[in-house]
């Protein structure tokens, strides 16, 4: 499997990034660098998303019968999922970490919250948890699992999801979140294309330097320096949802590796990047629980903002010689261009390219 989750291959000790002199704290000497890294960067913000936070807990409230419901989870980390389900009522709960530092750290949290009588915590990858192992905990009934990066698939949810159901780990295939949609849109943006481009200096011919200006990556904005709704920006197209995934029956791969899509440009601008975002959602009763990384849902909640945000992928159209005047991809409302989608064989990364028709 493509992802593998921070602190469970690196066992480089968080106090090395130093030198003997600078002062650590105990808590931390020991600890998987990476993982240390990985918690500042977006656990904090993730734990403090109340919106997430409700979005599961509902999910789990409407799915758990008190005291029948067996309920695993992959991915526990702090055990706040593992935790909700046992605040519900459920019968059992194993909740799976990879990172032997999380692991711990998440009995430790569960003990405080007095769930360990219901909730015991592997400190294992998911792929290598076998049933005979947990005859009291599996299989389950219910599989809950936030394994999402800035990709709704960057993370290989899929494949772990897939490998759960596999193996008949799970007597029905229920999985919280059930659906998930990816969405792209193109945007006219000076600010991104001052940090990515570059012209001339008072009559200095810079342009040269563009010839390394990344067009085939898809990143988080973060890289960048900067978050989406920091800068104004403008949209040039709708929002396209460019895959929809059903979690209890899809399975890696099942996107095509190369496929191509119009799209009507709505607005005139330059076309600086493209931008992604995802929803992940379940139908309760008819009514739609989403959860979502659209700008206009993040706009005013700083921890999904940070934790997630958005991607981006800076745009170059597809057979334009490569000069300073291909930099500047200007569109024009009404017209309409070929939008092409290219995927890895584990569905996990993606890349797009712009054709003008």
């Amino acid at each position: 499997i493509g992802h593998t989750p921070a602190g469970v291959l690196s066992k480089k000790c968080f106090s090395r990034k130093f030198e003997k002199h600078f002062y650590v704290p105990p808590r931390l000497r020991d600890a998987s660098g990476e993982l240390v890294d990985s918690v500042n960067d977006w656990h904090f913000a993730m734990i403090n998303d109340e919106n997430r936070n409700e979005f599961y807990f509902q999910l789990l409230q409407h799915y758990i019968i008190p005291e029948k419901t067996k309920v695993i989870e992959i991915g526990a980390g702090s055990g706040i999922l593992s935790m909700m389900a046992a605040s519900l009522g459920a019968k059992s709960v194993l909740a799976i970490e990879g990172s032997l530092d999380m692991a711990r750290l998440a009995r430790i949290n569960i003990q405080k919250s007095n769930f360990a009588y219901k909730i015991k915590v592997v400190n294992a990858m998911s792929t290598d948890v076998q049933i005979k192992d947990y005859p009291d905990f599996l299989p389950a009934d219910v599989l809950v699992s936030e394994m999402f990066g800035t990709l709704l698939l960057g993370e290989s949810a899929l494949d772990y999801i897939s490998d759960i159901l596999s193996r008949r780990m799970l007597t029905q295939n229920v999985v919280l979140p059930r659906f998930g949609a990816q969405y792209a849109f193109l945007i006219d943006c000076p600010h991104v294309e001052s940090i990515s481009s570059v012209h001339s200096y008072r009559g200095i011919d810079l342009s040269a330097i563009n010839d390394l200006r990344d067009t085939a990556s898809v990143v988080f904005t973060k890289q960048y320096g900067f978050r989406l709704n920091s800068v104004p920006f403008k949209m040039l197209s709708k929002p396209i949802r460019i895959f929809e995934v059903d979690f209890a029956k899809d399975r890696p791969g099942f996107l095509p590796l190369i496929s191509t899509r119009e799209v009507v440009i709505q607005e005139s601008g330059s076309c600086s990047a493209i931008v992604l975002f995802w929803s992940a959602y379940e139908y309760i009763e008819e009514k739609r629980f989403q959860m979502s990384t659209n700008p206009e849902e993040t706009l005013h909640n700083f921890c999904r903002d940070m934790q997630w945000g958005q991607a981006i992928q800076l745009v170059e159209f597809e057979g334009a010689i490569a000069s300073s005047s291909s930099l500047s991809s200007h569109v024009n409302a009404g017209e309409i261009i070929e939008m092409v989608q290219r995927v890895s064989h584990d569905s996990v990364l993606l890349q797009f390219g712009l054709r003008r028709l």
